[in-house]
């Protein structure tokens, strides 16, 4: 059962990219549920529904009334780096299917970048959810509509009428300091370099190198654990590994520093996504 306990986060260099200085973000919340429902009218950014923030997973029952009905609601990050999922499910029958997701910036009016979300935009198919990507956004007011799909020509099955859920999770990040990575080599679990969730780690690579971090859990939580480039000399890529006190690997991400790793500790489970 790893409701709490004690994990080592692995770095190393992916590919050619061997050598630079990294950043590794490193935080958790409560894997507690809160369950809401949508409050209408909330068919635009000015009415938008505020989603809560917590040391828990939102989910929120809504739904959608007719072919050009909206559900908007509304993001708002305090922490200066923040780790958002969201998932779109099938709620209480009848459930909406070919529906539509779409990420606003602060006025309601621009799509966000999609380098910075993943996929700021994306249709569902029949009957089926729709997730985003685990990303790292920055502080700042967001908007998250959902919306029947359009298409040309039209999709198959589509139900405009319908029940869903949306569910919701927020892991609040860099909201402590700096921590330097311990004294070369800390390249094995018994040199792992302690880091305080909320903090993030300072460290470099070179060819062959890899640096281990250390992290405890008090309880069951959703642990996230993110690599960036560093200041000088960025390292390129990177290879992220989680393991438990045992060393048992756990979790694995490759490729694409600023892309994140969810690790879900709890109920005996350890899951990534």
């Amino acid at each position: 059962n790893l409701t709490s306990g004690t994990y080592f986060v692995k770095v190393a260099g992916f590919g050619a990219a061997t050598n630079g200085t990294y950043s590794l973000d490193v935080a958790g919340t409560g894997i507690e549920l809160f369950t809401t429902s949508e409050i209408d009218p909330n068919d635009t950014p000015a009415t938008a529904q505020t989603l809560p923030q917590g040391n828990c997973r939102v989910d929120v029952d809504g739904g959608l009334s007719g072919p050009t009905d909206q559900d908007w609601y509304r993001v708002v990050l305090t922490a200066p780096r923040n780790g958002v999922w969201f998932l779109i499910d099938e709620g209480w029958t009848p459930w909406i299917s070919q529906h539509r997701y779409e990420v606003y910036d602060s006025t309601g009016t621009t799509l966000v970048n999609a380098a910075t979300l993943g996929t700021n935009a994306a249709d569902n198919s029949t009957f089926s959810q729709r997730t985003s990507q685990v990303r790292c956004w920055p502080a700042g007011t967001y908007f998250l509509v959902v919306k029947n799909r359009s298409s040309t020509p039209p999709p198959t099955n589509k139900v405009l009428v319908g029940k869903y859920r949306l569910k919701y999770l927020v892991v609040p990040m860099d909201t402590g300091g700096p921590t330097a990575e311990g004294p070369e080599a800390n390249n094995t679990i018994d040199l792992a370099t302690p880091i305080l969730g909320g903090n993030w780690g300072v460290g470099s690579l070179v060819t062959g190198d890899s640096d281990w971090w250390k992290v405890h859990t008090n309880g069951p939580c959703t642990l996230m654990v993110q690599t960036r480039a560093g200041v000088a000399v960025g390292l390129a890529d990177s290879t992220i590994r989680l393991r438990d006190a045992k060393g048992v690997l756990l979790a694995r991400r490759k490729h694409d520093l600023g892309a994140s790793l969810y690790i879900r500790v709890g109920n005996g489970l350890a899951n990534s996504s």
